[in-house]
């Protein structure tokens, strides 16, 4: 079950093994392997997230935050802000 009611943007990982949905500014993030409860990720600001993209080559997922327009990158490995 997704914990919203509400889904703004989805998108797939290239490798497939990554699905995140984005609504009301929180984003989940699923293993299509096991569909199990979603990691969420947090925006590491007091701004919510607007967009976001998985990297195409590498390990990353992209976003922008509302209001900002920071655009911040995040190790999908460990799901931190890359500096």
């Amino acid at each position: 079950p997704y914990p919203s009611g509400y889904s703004k943007h989805v998108a797939t990982s290239p490798d497939g093994t990554k699905f995140a949905v984005m609504g009301y500014g929180k984003l989940y993030v699923w293993n299509p392997a096991m569909w199990s409860k979603p990691l969420r990720v947090e925006p590491q600001s007091k701004r919510q997230f607007e967009v976001f993209a998985f990297h195409p080559t590498k390990p990353l997922l992209i976003s922008v935050d509302r209001g900002q327009h920071l655009v911040k990158f995040f190790d999908t490995v460990n799901w931190k802000v890359q500096k």
